[in-house]
């Protein structure tokens, strides 16, 4: 009889530590991975495979200029910027996050004299996902909208750090420049991914220009 409790005994014991195992199991296969696909704080000056696709000739130096005491990519205006990525690891899923810099005189949804306001737009994958405006004066923006003509917000709404210096037509003004943190995901299976941002500023580079930092591109497997 004892021996006979024995067995039930361990029997049980067996039957209860597979079907832990068997429920971690499935927990576990319904985690979420992700892996850092690329990263780039340009302190060493490498755009690491960034482009400037409209660019009519060599780039002599690379856009990488030192802001408020750490190295931005930047800065642009009227000027595109593309990050391409191949290989991607299996995914549904990437998610994008990078440091923003508006620099001085951004005019937010004041139309300009081309008859268009300070536009700043972002393509996943060559199709069109946000056009956006920031403001560093008194006219408002549709940030942290990201598409115009559905709301407006103060000028800096939404900004991480809105008293940055200028850079050159705020040159010495304390809030000359803001700074925002970009964090967007984006439903993709594909094995490649790209990216650009783009402006169209109604202004020279003195006048209005952006830059980036801390670039970091996620595959994310849910």
């Amino acid at each position: 009889m004892h021996r006979q409790k024995m067995k039930s005994a361990i029997f049980i014991f067996f039957f209860l530590v597979v079907l832990i195992s068997i429920e971690l199991s499935g927990c576990f296969k319904n985690l979420t991975h992700s892996d850092i696909v690329y990263f780039n704080d340009f302190e060493n000056g490498k755009l690491n495979g960034f482009q400037l696709p409209n660019s009519t000739g060599p780039v002599i130096v690379p856009p990488v200029e030192t802001f408020n005491g750490s190295k931005v990519f930047g800065r642009f205006n009227n000027t595109p910027i593309l990050l391409k990525l191949d290989s991607l690891p299996l995914h549904n899923a990437v998610e994008v996050s990078f440091d923003l810099y508006i620099h001085d005189k951004w005019e937010g949804d004041h139309i300009g004299y081309s008859g268009i306001p300070d536009l700043w737009a972002v393509r996943i994958n060559d199709s069109l996902q946000f056009y956006t405006t920031f403001s560093n004066t008194q006219y408002t923006q549709t940030y942290p909208n990201m598409s115009i003509g559905y709301a407006s917000y103060p000028a800096r709404a939404n900004s991480w750090i809105s008293n940055l210096p200028g850079v050159c037509y705020f040159a010495g003004k304390t809030d000359g420049s803001s700074y925002y943190k970009f964090i967007q995901t984006f439903v993709t299976s594909k094995s490649s991914f790209s990216i650009q941002l783009s402006d169209a500023l109604q202004g020279d580079k003195c006048t209005k220009s952006w830059s980036v930092d801390n670039f970091q591109v996620r595959a994310i497997n849910y």
